[in-house]
């Protein structure tokens, strides 16, 4: 690495950040450890700040090729914010720091990203592949998404299920996970789990979200193809709730509240959400202690799921038991601050403290 594209790199990601971070400090091998968990963790301009201090104390004439390979990959990444559209460049200094240091995980990840990022789909799949066998631990959500929708592709449906439910397991409220599982369930014919993962895009995902919209695309074309006389026959609690969502919409909730009780029948342990659909139905119908009942079988099954504090916080306002519903909108932001639901429980909460001031 020369000292001209080290100084190159280092300005680039000083840009990135107003914040003047003290100076990086230890020996060339303190720092390679700090450098590379900072550009892991995506904070670049520690990483930048990290390679120019290597280059002092080695008189940038490092044999090291882990410290090359660090270099290359803060390089592609300064190449890659400056010009996006010149993917190759990128994708040359990370093939170099795949081979200057093939057991770091870590560009292998980026590389992948920026090649699907690029709409290079096949070719990012071998990279990802490789960078979740060497270090799991590095993975992002979109990693297991990406991986499952081109398992997907390949008609690999099983195998798409398993590394959507990989990922779900690990990022269990990135709503592109659940839009992943979705997709591969009705692909492989399971049109029933497809439905509950496209509720939870839905749900995490938020109006405008794009799995969000897509998700909502995917419903329309189950009720289509199953909330018919048919569907009632292949897929009896599909149908039900569809059909109860249905009633719903035309605020004839005692019809859909049943529904709902109906596919709870259907199985000995039913999905959680069917209790969320249901509570939300007590709740339309002015039955709040059977709506929170249900909502609370939710909570306790699904613990990583705000929609069902946020909404236990509304329905005890509704009861007009004030210090619960702030409690369980705490919750809710607690576990997901960025959902939407979660968004909508802070409002509440600041809403209700300005109430309580004015009082």
């Amino acid at each position: 690495m020369t000292r001209s594209l080290a100084l190159f790199l280092i300005s680039l990601t000083m840009a990135t950040s107003l914040v003047v971070a003290e100076e990086p400090s230890g020996n060339i091998e303190d720092l390679l450890g700090q450098g590379k968990r900072a550009i892991e963790h995506d904070d670049y301009t520690k990483a930048g700040d990290c390679l120019s201090r290597i280059l002092q104390l080695s008189g940038n004439k490092s044999s090291d090729p882990r410290v090359t390979a660090f270099g290359s990959v803060v390089l592609a990444y300064g190449t890659w914010q400056q010009h996006p559209d010149q993917v190759s460049l990128a994708q040359k200094n990370l093939e170099s720091a795949i081979t200057q240091d093939p057991a770091w995980a870590y560009p292998y990840y980026f590389l992948a990203r920026i090649l699907s990022y690029s709409n290079s789909l096949d070719q990012a799949v071998p990279f990802t592949e490789k960078a979740l066998i060497i270090d799991p631990a590095l993975a992002k959500a979109e990693d297991f998404a990406f991986l499952s929708i081109m398992y997907n592709r390949r008609q690999e449906h099983d195998r798409a299920v398993r590394m959507a439910q990989q990922g779900t397991e690990r990022f269990p409220t990135d709503p592109m996970g659940h839009l992943a599982l979705a997709e591969a369930f009705l692909s492989g014919k399971d049109p029933l789990m497809g439905f509950y993962e496209l509720q939870y895009a839905v749900f995490l995902g938020g109006s405008g979200n794009p799995a969000f919209l897509k998700a909502k695309q995917d419903l329309k074309e189950l009720i289509a193809q199953y909330r018919n006389e048919p569907g009632r026959q292949q897929q009896p609690e599909l149908f039900a709730c569809l059909e109860a969502f249905r009633l719903q919409s035309e605020s004839r909730f005692s019809e859909s509240i049943l529904l709902f009780q109906q596919a709870l029948s259907l199985r000995a342990t039913p999905h959680p959400l069917v209790h969320l659909f249901l509570g939300e139905a007590y709740l339309q119908d002015n039955q709040l202690e059977a709506g929170i009942r249900e909502l609370k079988l939710v909570a306790a099954a699904i613990t990583w799921f705000a929609p069902s504090y946020a909404e236990l916080g509304d329905a005890y306002e509704m009861l007009k038991d004030y210090e619960s519903a702030k409690g369980w909108w705490n919750r809710s932001i607690v576990v997901d601050p960025i959902n939407w639901k979660s968004q909508q429980a802070k409002a509440s909460v600041e809403r209700l403290a300005k109430k309580s001031k004015a009082l």
